[in-house]
């Protein structure tokens, strides 16, 4: 019995995982940045004399990933998948790609996740951003 809750509760943090990997490529940034002088200088539409229409400029709605790896490390979780972290409810992972440092989701407890975080040589300084996926204690 307690290997089937094993296997299920494994299984269950792996489909969170992939899931977690495919938003994570959906918002992929594409870098842009618009001021005021920029907005102000762009044209406005208005109406042309018909089959006179102009292509300004074509944005692509897809971008390449030109590499770099991908790393999600679970920092909290109730499966006790590493026997020197602490496993009460909840879920924490840090997603590192590209230079970018991301908690997906801190747990449901501060000292339960700053100590795994120490036991796996995780410097919470090195957290860029913070993702909190749902507003329930043990995801916040």
């Amino acid at each position: 019995m307690k290997s089937r809750l094993f296997l299920r509760n494994f299984y269950s943090t792996v489909v969170f995982s992939l899931g977690l990997l495919i938003i994570i490529g959906a918002c992929q940034t594409v870098s842009a940045t618009l001021s005021l002088d920029t907005l102000a200088a762009t044209p406005t539409p208005s109406s042309k004399e018909k089959g006179k229409e102009e292509i300004m400029e074509t944005i692509p709605n897809s971008q390449e990933n030109s590499g770099g790896a991908l790393t999600i490390t679970i920092l909290y979780d109730n499966n006790p998948f590493d026997e020197r972290l602490e496993t009460p409810w909840g879920f924490a992972a840090l997603v590192e790609h590209r230079g970018h440092t991301l908690l997906f989701d801190t747990g449901g407890d501060g000292p339960t996740l700053l100590g795994n975080m120490d036991i796996l040589e995780v410097e919470p300084t090195r957290i860029q951003s913070v993702v909190l996926s749902h507003a329930h204690g043990d995801h916040t």
